[in-house]
Formats: C-alpha cells, sequence, structure tokens
C-alpha cells in the first residue's frame, strides 16, 4: 500500500502592527480562540491607552517596535516600554524589527530583547500556507487581519500565540 503522507499545515504565530483594529477584529479572534502579539510604538501606546488596555483585556500579548529606523533604537524601545509601563504596569521583552535591520542592530537589541525579523512585505497569508508542518511568523496590518485568518483556516493552519520564549526556525 502506497499511503499518500498526510501534509500538515503550518502552525502560525501572528503579529500584528498599528493600532487600527476594531472591536469587530478583536471579537473574531475570541470568537476563533485566536490570540496575538500586538507589536507598537511609543506614540501608539501613549496615544491608545484604552485600546492596549483592551488588547491584553482579549488575552492578546504587546510587543514593541521602534519608531525610526534610523534613530537610536535601543533608546526608543527603552521610552517606549516606559510609556507601556504607564499603561499596562508592565513592560515587554519582544520586539519586532523589519527585515531590512542591520546584523549589528539585530545584536545589540538581542542583550536587551527577544527580537523577532519581520518577513518581507510579500509574506501574506497566501504564502504561509505554503509551508508545512513548521512554524511560521505571519504579521499583519488592520487591514490585512480578515482576509488573512479567512485563508489561514481555510486550510486548517494552526495558532499559537508568540511569546519570549517562542523559537521560530
Amino acid at each position: 500500500d502506497d499511503e499518500e503522507e498526510e501534509v500538515l499545515p503550518p502552525n502560525i504565530f501572528l503579529a500584528m502592527t498599528g493600532v487600527g483594529y476594531t472591536d469587530t477584529h478583536l471579537e473574531k479572534m475570541k470568537s476563533l480562540n485566536i490570540t496575538g502579539t500586538f507589536f507598537l510604538t511609543k506614540e501608539e501606546v501613549a496615544s491608545n491607552g484604552d485600546f492596549v488596555r483592551k488588547l491584553t483585556a482579549y488575552g492578546h500579548n504587546i510587543g514593541l517596535r521602534p519608531t525610526d529606523l534610523q534613530g537610536d533604537i535601543v533608546t526608543q524601545l527603552q521610552e517606549a516600554n516606559e510609556v507601556l509601563d504607564s499603561v499596562l504596569n508592565t513592560k515587554s521583552l519582544m520586539v519586532l524589527m523589519k527585515e531590512s535591520t542591520d546584523d549589528e542592530t539585530l545584536q545589540t537589541l538581542s542583550n536587551f530583547y527577544r527580537v523577532w525579523v519581520s518577513p518581507p512585505d510579500s509574506f501574506t497569508a497566501f504564502r504561509a500556507v505554503e509551508i508545512e508542518d513548521e512554524d511560521v511568523l505571519l504579521v499583519c496590518q488592520s487591514d490585512q487581519l480578515h482576509s488573512s485568518l479567512t485563508v489561514l483556516l481555510d486550510e486548517k493552519c494552526t495558532f499559537s500565540t508568540l511569546r519570549e520564549n517562542t523559537i521560530l526556525p
């Protein structure tokens, strides 16, 4: 008997950037029992305290990302953590950086934070589902979340929450 091996879909670690998410987005994720990690800048946290508190109330994690990739990123992230602490009484060790970030910066940041590098913008849910039986980081903005979830669920992907101790291939 030549039985075909079952192809397992990827396990998705969902990361979101920005603050354009609505209660509809959050309720949809809650109804699907999906939590993710929202990577926010200092300004996004400072201007959206109620939203940040709501994210954690829904079980999502908060990570940080710099505002200006040309500036002093370590200082930016320290300041972002101070603002996050003022909003949530907690800080984050998780940082999301652009794929264009140089190795030296990534190395420096890894002394203070758990750093993930965002896949290229062209890496969408359609590309993620092509990866078989692996853990995959998918970064979404609010305008992509609904369609991404539809694609991922149609392909029977599983979901895990990105945490400080998550190791991805």
